[in-house]
């Protein structure tokens, strides 16, 4: 046993060193791979990481294109707004102005036409009580009182187109 127990303590001891070596180089190569494992994960963390950032940006940037478009189309919907505001209150001015004035004239022509028209037709009373007296006083010469009332006749239908033609321009103008 002397031979033989040298060379198995030796090969006890040897495998003693050897043992945890190999046991260390085992879970090394273990650990190597976890970690190898580990960093492919942490890559393809960092690439999601980075794919959402900037999906994030460009959402951002979208976010902020479509505040400004909106921002710039409420700004032109508020100034063509404020635009046919004003134009709405400058015609609605001018329209009552013209409508004042309209009135006005209006007055104006009836202020006129009235006593014209009294007038006229106090002129028609009167030919056709003169006609009427005519009639009566020189009832002998029917022949030439009939032409002379016949004249008379159209001219007071004359005058009474006349007094008709004026009220219709008063009514025109009242339009």
């Amino acid at each position: 046993m002397t031979v033989n127990q040298p060379n198995f303590i030796i090969l006890l001891l040897f495998l003693l060193v050897l043992g945890p070596l190999i046991y260390q180089l085992l879970f090394q190569r273990k650990v190597e791979r976890k970690i190898a494992e580990m960093e492919k994960g942490i890559a393809n963390l960092l690439d999601n990481y980075n794919s959402f950032i900037n999906a994030k940006n460009v959402l951002a940037n979208k976010v902020l294109t479509i505040q400004k478009a909106t921002d710039y189309f409420q700004k032109t919907v508020d100034d063509k707004v404020k635009n046919l505001h004003q134009m709405f209150n400058s015609v609605s001015e001018k329209t009552n102005l013209l409508y004042k004035e309209r009135e006005a004239l209006i007055e104006k022509v009836q202020t006129h036409v009235k006593p014209l028209t009294a007038s006229l037709e106090d002129l028609k009373n009167q030919f056709n009580k003169l006609q009427e007296s005519m009639k009566k006083v020189f009832g002998q010469n029917d022949e030439k009182w009939t032409e002379l009332a016949n004249h008379l006749d159209y001219f007071s239908d004359e005058i009474q187109k006349m007094k008709d033609h004026i009220r219709e321009r008063n009514i025109d103008c009242e339009l």
